[in-house]
């Protein structure tokens, strides 16, 4: 995998089977700007810092500074996740903006690289539960 800048924007170049994708300039495409360094975590029985308790079927993720209840939209090599809750906050690791649960970090295939630079975009605006 190679990581690159150009026109401002992030790009992430992937070769599979033979064909090299540019996540970076579908997304800016899409008019999103949020490529950034995403990580995962799980920690099931656990209770977040909104106050819930987190299960390995949540679709959770924890950001710094967005309202507990916000909408995500979280996208990589593997596909999209939608309707990923913030419930949590962190990741507290310079330069990272976004720590995803695991069963999100395997619907978009980044359970194995760990962290890498994501797409992500707010759908809806501390919407709280039932957005999915």
């Amino acid at each position: 995998m190679l990581l690159f800048k150009g026109f401002g924007k992030f790009r992430l170049r992937r070769r599979v089977g033979g064909v090299v994708l540019f996540v970076g300039l579908i997304a800016a495409s899409l008019g999103w700007d949020q490529g950034s360094l995403v990580s995962w975590y799980s920690l099931p029985g656990s209770y977040t810092a909104s106050g819930d308790l987190l299960t390995e079927e949540d679709w959770t993720a924890a950001h710094k500074t967005l309202p507990f209840g916000t909408i995500v939209k979280v996208c990589y090599v593997d596909g999209c996740a939608r309707g990923v809750e913030i419930t949590d906050r962190g990741p507290y690791i310079k330069g990272r903006d976004l720590d995803v649960n695991l069963i999100v970090a395997d619907r978009i295939g980044l359970t194995a690289a760990g962290v890498d630079y994501v797409y992500w975009d707010v759908t809806c605006y501390a919407c709280g539960d039932g957005y999915r």
